[in-house]
């Protein structure tokens, strides 16, 4: 030894935990990971986890995603992440997620997928036919829960959009729930000089609604912009033009 490096002599004190304070607060930092990989999980398919992950993760919050405007009017999508889960029966629409034992979606979810999906394929609007998987991809990192969908705050030149995908414990091996949820929402606002109004009437009934959510989702994943939902929208006739 030099005897250069004189080492420390002081030292910060350390709180001492008991056995039972060391699970806890390993379990709730297995807790933080697995919902931030759910967040990932979900947001990746989506085309949103560049977004996700340049703004940061904050719960019970609207993360700003998405904004672009046209004359035709604006789209704004924000994300909802948060701990807790709340049930709405009255959804319109909602795919029960579950995993058998190989690993793959059970054939009851699956057809629950087809069945939203093929709505869009009979549309024959561009890229319709890959939102399939999209659902495919949502419901395989939830692996037990759902994704439910949901239009509200409907006028004749503006309405939401909400995707909500949600899992009611994703470390069923602890004795703790560990629930999360994570809702994007889209608000799509038309020029009030326009010609094109949304059809409130069309818009409350049930194949109108999950039309035209899973639609605005699948359209601005695919990046198309203001122009290509509205001409979408004019063909699944949710919108008067």
């Amino acid at each position: 030894m030099s005897g250069r490096d004189k080492g420390f002599d002081k030292f910060d004190k350390v709180e001492e935990k008991n056995a039972e304070e060391l699970k806890e607060e390993n379990l709730q930092a297995k807790m933080e990971i697995a919902r931030n990989q759910f967040v990932y999980d979900v947001m990746s398919p989506l085309g949103y986890l560049d977004k996700i992950m340049d703004v940061g993760i904050e719960y019970d919050k609207e993360i700003p995603l998405y904004h672009e405007v046209s004359t035709e009017g604006e789209i704004d999508v924000k994300a909802t992440i948060s701990t807790s889960i709340s049930t709405d029966t009255s959804k319109a629409y909602s795919i029960n997620v579950s995993v058998g034992n190989d690993g793959k979606l059970t054939q009851t979810c699956q057809n629950e997928i087809m069945a939203i999906s093929s709505n869009l394929v009979d549309s024959n609007i561009e890229g319709a036919d890959k939102f399939e998987e999209v659902l495919k991809n949502m419901a395989l990192s939830i692996k037990s829960g759902s994704i439910e969908f949901e239009v509200s705050n409907i006028t004749p030149v503006s309405a939401e959009f909400l995707i909500t995908a949600s899992s009611p414990d994703l470390l069923p091996e602890e004795d703790d729930n560990c629930e999360i949820s994570v809702a994007l929402k889209f608000v799509i606002v038309f020029n009030p000089k326009g010609n094109n109004k949304f059809d409130t009437e069309y818009a409350t009934t049930a194949i109108g609604i999950v039309g035209a959510i899973v639609l605005c989702v699948a359209i601005v994943y695919l990046a198309g912009g203001i122009e290509l939902v509205i001409t979408a929208l004019v063909k699944l006739a949710f919108v008067a033009g």
